[in-house]
């Protein structure tokens, strides 16, 4: 039997060998196969890439388009690239740990969940660069790059549009849940609906993220109740917010999230409010490779830096046709105020009681 120190050495050494099985097991696109990319071209970076997340892939999460911007860039550049999934906060330094260990000199973190419990960890690795694609930690080492969003730029626009397309006047937002981001998403489509009419009414409701059946059951009550637009918000839940959607049919329309998901319904979706995270993990991935890590840098990232967008189906030219000219007209006028900072727009409920709404 081992005790005391022996006992913690041993099962630390075994802990870091079963996660050094785990993460070889999910490497995406590693090995030989990695070493020229997607696309057959040649290796042309030194990087050896590493995705932290503290999520499952699949499940229609910006994690997912994350995933497809690191992809672009190995497509491009031909580095090696591995994952961890669904990575609890007391794993996140050991499997930091363990990438550096293989090779690993870009490390990407999904959330503040795996960011927070890894600043000793930069600070042991500084020849590693680290990106937090989703969370500002406050006091980033210098390895560290930080991106936060202004997804309440996009929210606004999708809220705006919504109410503009309403027959009744009643428009919905379904979050995964309260806090963190969703409260700039509720605000900012609770403001751009608003700002477009200001006898608006707007509900919000929350259904988790991986509730699918909660999503369905709370969408047709709400198409019932009248709310005839409806923005979701909520990860794979979203799913069962387009098939109410679908199964009612009609004037009951539905707006996507996280890629798009265009795809997943293209016959209801006909725009969504969505995060770039795709073009943010590119485009770093990218500058690293020209020598341009921007370490210690806290970027936000809203409309006019393209972190942030409302997008338009590009799957149903019917749905696209669908839309009044005023309308995208009134959208682009939005957004281009927006963009000059002429609105800046509300990231908290109580944000919303200081904002000058038109008359």
């Amino acid at each position: 039997m081992f005790r005391g120190r022996k006992a913690k050495k041993f099962f630390s050494i075994l802990l870091a060998a079963v996660m050094a099985l785990t993460l070889l097991a999910g490497c995406g696109g590693g090995g030989e196969a990695s070493q020229s990319g997607s696309t057959g071209g040649t290796q042309t970076t030194d990087l050896k890439v590493g995705f932290i997340l503290n999520g499952l892939l699949g499940s229609q999460s910006f994690d997912d388009v994350i995933v497809a911007g690191i992809e672009k860039a190995q497509a491009e550049l031909g580095f090696e690239y591995m994952k961890a999934e669904k990575v609890e906060a007391a794993q996140a330094a050991d499997t930091v740990r363990t990438m550096v260990q293989q090779g690993c000199n870009y490390i990407i973190f999904n959330s503040a969940v795996v960011t927070d419990p890894c600043v000793d960890v930069m600070k042991e690795n500084p020849d590693v660069m680290f990106l937090s694609i989703d969370y500002d930690l406050p006091d980033a080492p210098d390895n560290l790059c930080c991106v936060s969003y202004r997804e309440q730029e996009a929210a606004f626009l999708t809220g705006a549009f919504c109410e503009l397309m309403s027959k009744t006047g009643k428009v919905a937002f379904i979050g995964g849940n309260e806090g963190g981001t969703m409260v700039r998403f509720e605000a900012g489509f609770r403001t751009g609906a608003r700002y477009v009419n200001k006898d608006a009414e707007v509900s919000v409701s929350y259904v988790g993220f991986q509730d699918a059946n909660k999503g369905k059951e709370t969408a047709t009550m709400l198409y019932n109740q009248g709310y005839d637009w409806i923005a979701g918000a909520a990860a794979s839940s979203n799913l069962g917010i387009f098939q109410a959607s679908e199964e009612l049919g009609g004037d009951n329309w539905v707006c996507g999230a996280a890629d798009g998901q265009f795809h997943l319904m293209p016959s209801r979706i006909v725009v969504s409010q969505v995060k770039r995270v795709d073009n943010v993990a590119y485009n770093m991935l990218k500058e690293a490779a020209e020598g341009n890590f921007q370490g210690g840098a806290h970027l936000n990232m809203g409309l006019k830096e393209e972190g942030v967008d409302m997008l338009y189906t590009d799957k149903n030219d019917e749905l696209l046709a669908m839309i009044p000219e005023e309308v995208t007209t009134r959208i682009e006028e939005l957004r281009q105020a927006i963009i000059d900072g002429e609105i800046v727009v509300p990231a908290s409920n109580d944000e919303i009681e200081s904002f000058k709404f038109p008359e």
